[in-house]
Formats: C-alpha cells, sequence, structure tokens
C-alpha cells in the first residue's frame, strides 16, 4: 500500500475559529482513506509521504513534526 497522493481541505470552525486539515489518502491499490490534522502545509506533507507506505504514519508523524 503505496502512498499515491494526499489531498489536503483546510477547515476553519466559524464560531471557535478553531483551524485543522481534513487529509484524503490514496494508494496504489485502490484504497481511499481520511485524516484530520492540525494545520499543515500541502506541499510539505505530499513531500514526505508521497511513494511512501502507509503503514508508515508513524515515522511520518515524527518526520513532519520535526522529531525525526
Amino acid at each position: 500500500m503505496i502512498i499515491t497522493s494526499i489531498e489536503t481541505f483546510p477547515i476553519r470552525e466559524p464560531r471557535s475559529a478553531r483551524s485543522y486539515t481534513i487529509l484524503r489518502v490514496r494508494t496504489r491499490d485502490g484504497i481511499t482513506g481520511y485524516g484530520e490534522a492540525a494545520r499543515i502545509d500541502t506541499a510539505r506533507i505530499q513531500a514526505a509521504a508521497q511513494g511512501q507506505p502507509a503503514t508508515r504514519y508513524e515515522v511520518l508523524r515524527t518526520q513532519l513534526a520535526g522529531v525525526a
């Protein structure tokens, strides 16, 4: 299950002004998954995740957080 595309949908709640991002992740096997994340730059997450196994989410999370 290799990630082939990630689409981001920035969301801002009108009442609380809370901002976050909805992600749609698609794999080479035709599986589509959705997730929620803090505000994130689309280019940054695509560069980190494109071509990576979908099961490496913990590694990607730490890379994007600047831990790794």
